[in-house]
């Protein structure tokens, strides 16, 4: 039998881990570096099958994480299989990842269309985006045959294809430093100025507001927001920070208009159930984070929020079930993620 003490003990460990988690790292962006080692990972892909990123040792590896329903993404997607074909490398493999399953028949016809041939892998947990500190995509991972970081590429421009293929012949060891540096120069790519300026500005903010400086840190997303004021992302960091200094309506006016176009939207719609729950309407809370669940099961946050939930409607039960699950969703990941390093 449930008794209100178990449930109060394991909501605290709850919200403990889930504050864990943000505070030291599974919401804060490491900025994927070169010379360091990528997660590995195990994902199931479309066609039914799996990739392992254990299986490309020896080889060079593109790792290609892109969005459903993004022109950037269908576009780098396009000039990735195009550069394969081209490439005429055995010791090169090319795997897609998206966080996106929920969207595999839109996956389905574009493959088709386009006639891709590389897999496409889902990260349904977002665990390989959050370990490898993904911000924008798409974003394009080039890794060596040991399993380390050559480059990530994020831009998508008229430049793309010459300078992942810079960095693949690099990794082949078609090139040495000083030609990889000399084709670079030539493409006017500075390594140096990644991540972009708004990506910055993202995980400059995410740092100051674990620290307490809530102003601070919406200080620079509205520098984000005034360089590129449609950007996703940004908008949802910003709805994020003002749901949690209880400015609703602002929040959820941001919310409305990112759901509007993408109602699929797996952050979007977790933050409007939690705008919801501190707003007190318990059952559009619930309906939210219910789609929130099925359109990405893993987040911690999810099944905190809807453990409350349950706990103030009387489902005792239900609310242990969410809390465990939250608190074994963060310290799983943690875990993976510290021994990733």
């Amino acid at each position: 039998m449930t008794t209100s003490a178990q449930i109060i003990g394991l909501r605290l460990y709850a919200l403990a881990c889930v504050v864990l988690g943000f505070l030291s790292g599974t919401g804060a962006r490491q900025d994927p570096r070169q010379g360091l080692s990528i997660h590995d990972f195990d994902v199931s892909t479309m066609s039914g099958s799996s990739f392992a990123s254990k299986s490309a040792r020896g080889k060079v590896l593109i790792v290609i994480y892109v969005s459903a329903e993004q022109t950037a993404s269908e576009r780098v997607i396009r000039k990735a299989q195009q550069l394969l074909e081209t490439a005429d490398a055995a010791d090169l493999r090319l795997v897609f990842l998206t966080a996106d399953f929920v969207y595999q028949s839109y996956f389905q016809k574009l493959w088709k269309d386009l006639r891709i041939q590389a897999p496409l892998g889902f990260d349904s947990g977002r665990e390989f985006y959050e370990q490898s500190g993904l911000m924008a995509l798409p974003t394009t991972l080039v890794i060596d045959n040991e399993g380390k970081l050559i480059e990530s590429v994020v831009v998508g421009d008229h430049r793309y294809s010459k300078i992942v293929e810079a960095f693949v012949g690099y990794g082949l060891g078609r090139t040495n430093d000083a030609e990889l540096q000399e084709r670079l120069t030539a493409l006017r790519y500075d390594r140096s100025r990644r991540p972009s300026r708004i990506a910055r500005l993202r995980s400059d903010a995410h740092k100051v507001r674990t620290k307490g400086h809530q102003e601070q840190a919406e200080a620079l997303l509205l520098q984000a927001l005034a360089l590129a004021p449609n950007s996703v992302p940004t908008r949802l960091d910003l709805a994020d920070l003002l749901i949690s200094t209880d400015r609703i309506p602002r929040a959820k006016t941001l919310l409305r208009q990112i759901l509007s176009k993408s109602p699929r939207h797996r952050r979007a719609r977790m933050l409007e159930g939690i705008a919801f729950y501190k707003e007190g309407n318990l059952v559009q809370a619930e309906a939210s984070l219910d789609k929130a669940l099925v359109l990405n099961p893993s987040p911690a946050r999810t099944h905190y929020f809807l453990g409350l939930i349950c706990e103030r409607s009387a489902r005792k039960e239900r609310a242990l079930e969410h809390f465990r699950d939250a608190a074994r969703l963060l310290l799983k990941r943690r875990r993976t993620t510290q021994e990733g390093r």
